[in-house]
């Protein structure tokens, strides 16, 4: 799946302009039907860059005994984060991403311990800790944008931006559970929105995750 390599057809700037154009309420219109091609031709090309680094996630967790799991962001997810003016689409750095869920701790170090920031000659962009500083949700993981350079097949999507999700088993079971009940409320707890006490006792429950593994509460 996604192993077609897609050239970008569009300019950055006919980029940000269609999803500054879809960042609102939008009608029918020749303009818009453009600028959702626009999103999907931008959103495609990223999805070669996502295949090869979540082959090599796969090899990193491998000894581990881990897994891994890729997606392209949904056009649902992109207008909400456009809507909310919190990105730019052409420098949007989650539109691809790579999940990969280890046993421990001690795992997931390890596998973090392979990728080097810009800095220090590595590929790693930006590094967020949400182990360590957790999200007042709960939500805990380390999240990474990596600048895609493979030659040869991957040339044409070079500097692409890949966010790759580092996961013990019981804080993947947290967010799933998370996503779960959000949908069945139709509530967006992910974003800290809904009922309350689902909220808190969600919040409690990573917390008690938290001290099981030794992490910050």
């Amino acid at each position: 799946m996604y192993t077609l390599s897609i050239e970008r057809r569009y300019s950055k700037n006919q980029i940000k302009l269609a999803g500054r154009l879809l960042g609102g309420a939008v009608q029918r219109t020749p303009e818009v039907e453009e600028a959702f091609r626009i999103v999907h031709n931008w959103r495609l090309h990223h999805a070669y860059p996502m295949v090869r680094e979540r082959a090599k996630l796969t090899r990193l967790v491998k000894p581990h005994g881990g897994l891994t799991a890729g997606r392209l962001k949904r056009l649902f997810s992109i207008r909400k984060k456009l809507f909310r003016r919190s990105a730019e689409l052409d420098q949007m750095q989650d539109l691809v991403g790579c999940r990969a869920i280890v046993p421990s701790m001690d795992a997931l170090q390890e596998v973090l311990s392979k990728y080097k920031t810009v800095d220090d000659g590595g590929r790693v962009r930006r590094k967020t800790d949400y182990i360590a500083n957790p999200k007042t949700s709960g939500y805990r993981s380390i999240h990474l944008i990596l600048k895609f350079d493979e030659r040869g097949a991957g040339e044409k999507h070079l500097g692409c931006n890949v966010e790759i999700q580092l996961r013990t088993q019981l804080q993947h079971v947290w967010a799933t559970t998370v996503e779960a009940v959000g949908s069945m409320r139709t509530e967006d707890l992910k974003a800290g929105e809904g009922n309350t006490d689902w909220l808190r006792f969600l919040s409690l429950m990573s917390g008690h995750i938290a001290e099981l593994e030794g992490q910050p509460l």
